[in-house]
């Protein structure tokens, strides 16, 4: 039986999450009021994930993802937790950037991402 998930991933702010969007070539389905297989409207950022057969609904303003994907059988958890990684990156690059610092990141070939973050000398 197919059921909508909720999930806290936290993801408020819009301009990292376009970016995120974007820098993993994805559909943004834009802002707005998004249904789901069970029928529910969901409000916020609808994103078309690789191989999904729903879009999961960013609700930025609580933070939350609404999605169906059938317990992996309408899309891979993967391709989310891709774009919640991808986020991730993005809010830290900002807020190293807005803290003074040079911000790099390594991906490794596990997948796993490194960051590096380093302080601008100053005269």
């Amino acid at each position: 039986m197919s059921h909508t998930v909720r999930s806290k991933v936290e993801m408020r702010l819009v301009a990292p999450l376009n970016r995120s969007i974007t820098k993993l070539g994805l559909t943004n389905l834009g802002e707005g009021r998004h249904k789901l297989f069970d029928g529910s409207v969901h409000s916020g950022i609808a994103v078309k994930l690789p191989g999904w057969q729903y879009p999961v609904v960013i609700d930025h303003v609580k933070g939350e993802a609404f999605y169906d994907n059938y317990g992996g059988s309408w899309g891979k958890q993967i391709e989310l937790d891709k774009l919640v990684q991808r986020y991730t990156i993005e809010v830290a690059a900002d807020q190293a950037i807005a803290g003074g610092y040079t911000f790099a990141e390594n991906v490794l070939a596990n997948g796993d991402v490194e960051l590096e973050m380093t302080a601008v000398a100053s005269t």
